[in-house]
Order: C-alpha cells, then sequence, then structure tokens
C-alpha cells in the first residue's frame, strides 16, 4: 500500500498540526510541500487533486479530505493512536470536540483578520483594514485568549483534559502564530498579548515538551519568517533587538 500522501505549508497553522500529530505518533505519510505564499495551493497541477485549493490535503489511497479537523479525527482514528488524542469515550471526545469547534469562529477568527491586516496586507501592498482590526479581530484575538486560559485551561494542563489532544495541536499551532505580529508596526506583539493570560503561557511550553522534539521543530519555519517579516516592516524597537 502506497503512503497517504499529506499536502502541507510549514507556515500554515492546521498544516502544523496535523504535521506534529503524525510526527509524535509515527505516522507514516509522505508531506508535499505546497507554498501558500508563492500561489502554489492554486496551480493548475493542485486544482487536479483539491479543487478548493485549500490545505491541509490528504490523499489516503482512495479517501481524499481537505478539512484539518477532519484529517486530524482520520489519523487517530485509523492509525489506532494512543487514546489521549482523540478519546473513544463519549464524554471526553465530546469535550474535544467542544473546543474544535469553538476554534474556528473564535481564535481563528480574530487570530486571521489582526495578521492580515497587519502584517501580511503590508507585505503584499495591498490595503489593510485597521478599523476591522480594532473593531473586531484583535478585540476577537484576545478575548480567545482569555477564554483558553480561564475555561479551557481552568481546571486542566491542557484544553481538553489532563493530557495532550488533537485539540491543543489546533489551538496552540494558532496561538503560535501572532509570533508575526511582532512584524507589524503597531501592537500589542505576542508577548503583550500572553502577558495577561498565564495559563496559556504555561501550557504552550508544557505542550512544547510533550510533543518534544516535534512541535518546535515545526515552528522552524514561522520563525524564520517572523525575523524575515520584521526585517521588511520594522516591527517595533523591542523586537528588532530581539533578532
Amino acid at each position: 500500500m502506497p503512503r497517504p500522501v499529506l499536502y502541507a505549508d510549514m507556515l500554515s497553522q492546521p498544516c502544523r498540526a496535523v504535521v506534529v500529530l503524525c510526527q509524535q505518533n509515527g505516522i507514516d505519510v509522505e508531506i508535499k510541500p505546497i507554498s501558500i505564499g508563492r500561489g502554489e495551493h492554486r496551480s493548475a497541477d493542485f486544482k487536479a487533486v483539491n479543487p478548493l485549493c485549500k490545505l491541509p490535503y490528504l490523499v489516503d489511497g482512495d479517501v481524499h479530505i481537505g478539512d484539518s479537523i477532519a484529517i486530524l479525527i482520520y489519523l487517530c482514528t485509523v492509525n489506532r493512536v494512543p487514546d489521549n488524542w482523540y478519546p473513544a469515550d463519549p464524554v471526553k471526545q465530546a469535550r474535544v470536540n467542544t473546543v474544535l469547534g469553538w476554534h474556528g469562529s473564535t481564535l481563528r477568527t480574530g487570530s486571521t483578520v489582526t495578521i492580515f491586516n497587519r502584517v501580511l496586507a503590508p507585505l503584499r501592498g495591498t490595503p489593510s483594514n485597521e478599523p476591522l482590526v480594532k473593531d473586531f479581530g484583535l478585540p476577537t484575538l484576545q478575548t480567545a485568549l482569555q477564554t483558553i486560559n480561564d475555561v479551557w485551561l481552568a481546571n486542566d494542563d491542557f484544553v481538553a483534559g489532563s493530557d495532550v489532544s488533537i485539540a491543543d495541536l489546533l489551538l496552540a499551532t494558532e496561538v503560535d502564530m501572532a509570533q508575526l505580529l511582532d512584524a507589524a508596526r503597531e501592537g500589542p506583539a505576542l508577548e503583550e498579548l500572553l502577558a495577561p493570560v498565564p495559563k496559556v503561557r504555561s501550557w504552550l511550553n508544557r505542550l512544547s515538551q510533550r510533543c518534544a522534539p516535534h512541535y518546535e521543530d515545526a515552528k522552524e519555519q514561522l520563525g524564520k519568517a517572523r525575523i524575515r517579516f520584521i526585517q521588511v516592516l520594522g516591527g517595533s524597537d523591542e523586537d528588532k533587538a530581539k533578532l
């Protein structure tokens, strides 16, 4: 049987989540890099694979899956990974599913709106919508971080219980993306965002240790992008000094 093929861009949050799950559990997949920044996800070759032009995308024989959460659940199920990643128990599974469902309309929305308008749009030389950031994107992101701190991590070390799950990977890779805000001309940068939410900072460190070395390895391209973006856009004096 041929190996499953995962089309992924390591600058993409959900792509990193899937890659870490695979590496942490010894799931043998062939990773085919697709650069969103270079527009490769819209190429004719990739459209022939996935007409929706979205990443990550998994091909496992006749099975084609184009949604990150569906990919994470599928890989956990068919590979029979340890139960903590996606529990069989209905109550524990519902907790994971609740966090996964919450992520899309809160943390991801706030992160995407803020990072696009403050970092990616200026890099591309396209207009940004600062009122949308101030009125919606940034408050949504800050509220989501506070929810992780006060609700999902209120009594547990991880967002869906006492051990790591796919929900942790999806949320943490999204929070990590906020390091790109270090390149923005206006704050808050990542450290300022994390200052009011100490449980989130501790959780990120705990997750990195729990999934070592794969979690940090998956962030390598993101860290390089952060440095490159600060050099291009300027960032704050404090963030420049860290380079």
